[in-house]
């Protein structure tokens, strides 16, 4: 399919998940009205929640928006037939014209368009104080579902009530928390990627159609998540039946999971090996001309190597069920407790390693073009034994966190994996090495969530120092005087760092966090841990 025709298809796409949208959202309005006896004042956050999805599939449907972050050109801008209606115009309109005009048929001198121009210092800084609104608002709510879904699985578990009324209240905090992900996923996800790109004005190629399909997804899932957490909802749908067939077929499924799991650690560990092995000969034999940097990516290497290394021998699995929370190792020598421990320090060292090669990558390349004592701090030797010191002290700080905070070790949560584990992993999880985490008792979950803040705030504060970096450098380039050649050079070095610091964004601290949430609302994913999107880190890296 050629770019040209994307325009149509977007539009074609919007109108169809509008139309999906209103079917699923209008069946569940007619669950409600059959059910609603059964369910009580709650139908009406259902309503509403149904009323606000319809609303955005319609107003989505009727603008069909596209973002473009790239070189001098920022904006949000839309790609229906009917753009044209809205007379208004503004400074970047022309070099977005000719960028995206002939590509989606659309004339964007006179369309409505949303623009920011990160060339204007005025613009940029009203710009950045918007995006750190929207951010703030946005952590705030976050913050007080994690509070309320944190309180309600405690007050489920120490309560006394009936176990009809406490699986109730479950399937609720399950719909709840699935309601919370799917827009988080499907709609702000996109648009911090959004943000980041306007700020460092990057060009991320293909990636905004994708973004724009996933905006429409967000009402679709929503009834769907509804209906199938809500048990009146679902029996009215689907009448009961027997699920022993299901059962077994879903036991015969999961068996050859550990095997499969280990073939592709292997797999994942070997190709890591071969792209890094790739790179190193790639630097050595052009280190002439990438001067120091070529010890960044030297470093970055060595980081992707020991990480491989260390997840293909510990081969870590993790889950969060009703009581039961925790790490282990479904490897077939998971009974050898110090070789599983010593991969999995291994493994939780490189864990904060690629965030902290990604942050002095980026304050390397900002000391460069803006502070000289920036690059002392890799060059001296005496700076860079202090920055060693710190660094040591940082990690020994990470590892008593991770160790003796974040996770404990509960003879009972253990008790509670060997029962669900043991044969289907062929491992004794009473003796073999895990890190659990006892929510019911108070003084662990305590620690576990002072730990999670810390690890938050830390890698909050790494984020921050990249992407205050990457503008600076950004802005640097475009003011600074300085040969189109170099300017090129410093462009693709921070496109490359950009897509460095994504890689590991997407793949590794995202799982994480989702497994920190589920944790902590005691929440069965059921077979999303086994998903191994977080193996491609081990690849990926490289490919940049």
């Amino acid at each position: 399919m050629n770019l040209v025709s994307f325009g149509t298809v977007y539009s074609w796409f919007c109108c169809c998940t509008c139309v999906v949208s209103c079917l699923f959202n209008g069946l569940l309005i007619w669950i409600v009205q059959q059910r609603r006896a059964g369910i009580g004042f709650y139908r009406f956050f259902t309503l509403a929640t149904v009323l606000v999805g319809v609303s955005y599939s319609f107003a989505l449907a009727g603008s069909q928006p596209l973002w473009y972050a790239g070189h001098g050109i920022l904006g949000f801008f839309s790609i229906a037939p009917w753009n044209g209606n809205i007379k208004i115009t503004r400074k970047l309109r022309k070099m977005i014209n000719s960028k995206v005009s002939a590509e989606y048929a659309v004339d964007l001198m006179s369309s409505y368009v949303l623009i920011v121009d990160i060339n204007d210092e005025f613009e940029a800084t009203r710009s950045i104080i918007g995006a750190l609104v929207v951010i703030v608002i946005m952590q705030i709510q976050i913050v007080m579902m994690f509070y309320c879904g944190f309180k309600i699985h405690i007050t489920v578990g120490v309560r006394t009530m009936s176990h009809r009324m406490k699986q109730i209240h479950q399937n609720a905090l399950k719909m709840m928390i699935s309601q919370a992900l799917n827009p988080m996923l499907f709609l702000y996800a996109p648009v911090f990627i959004n943000l980041f790109g306007m700020f460092v004005d990057v060009d991320f190629g293909q990636l905004p159609k994708i973004i724009a399909m996933s905006f429409s997804l967000f009402p679709i899932f929503n009834p769907l998540i509804v209906i199938y957490f809500t048990q009146e909802y679902k029996r009215f749908i689907f009448p009961r039946r027997s699920s022993t067939i299901h059962l077994n077929t879903k036991i015969g499924r999961e068996m050859s999971f550990a095997t499969i799991d280990k073939w592709f650690c292997f797999i994942a560990c070997l190709t890591s090996f071969i792209f890094n092995g790739l790179l190193i000969y790639i630097v050595y034999k052009k280190r002439a001309g990438i001067g120091f940097y070529r010890y960044f990516t030297q470093a970055t290497v060595m980081i992707g190597v020991l990480y491989s290394i260390a997840f293909a021998i510990s081969q870590p699995f993790w889950y969060a069920g009703p009581g039961i929370l925790g790490f282990f190792s479904i490897a077939p020598w998971n009974d050898r407790t110090m070789l599983i421990r010593i991969s999995f320090q291994f493994w939780f060292t490189t864990f904060v390693l690629i965030m902290l090669s990604m942050s002095a990558s980026f304050l390397y390349r900002y000391g460069l073009l803006c502070s000289p004592f920036i690059v002392s701090l890799f060059k001296r030797p005496s700076r860079l034994a202090i920055l060693a010191i710190f660094l040591l002290v940082f990690m020994v700080c990470w590892m008593y966190n991770t160790n003796y905070m974040l996770f404990g070790d509960s003879r009972t949560v253990r008790w509670k994996m060997q029962i669900k584990f043991s044969s289907e992993y062929k491992l004794d999880l009473l003796s073999s090495y895990a890190l659990t985490v006892d929510i019911n008792d108070p003084i662990s979950a305590k620690h576990s969530i002072i730990s999670t803040v810390i690890i938050t705030i830390g890698f909050q504060l790494l984020i921050s120092v990249m992407v205050y970096c990457g503008y600076s450098i950004h802005k640097t380039v475009k003011i600074r005087t300085m040969s189109d050649r170099l300017k090129r050079i410093h462009g693709r070095a921070l496109n490359m760092m950009i897509s460095q610091a994504l890689n590991p964004l997407l793949f590794l601290y995202t799982p994480a966090v989702i497994n920190l949430f589920g944790m902590f609302v005691d929440r069965d994913f059921g077979d999303l841990p086994k998903v191994p999107i977080i193996h491609f880190l081990l690849i990926l890296d490289k490919e940049y």
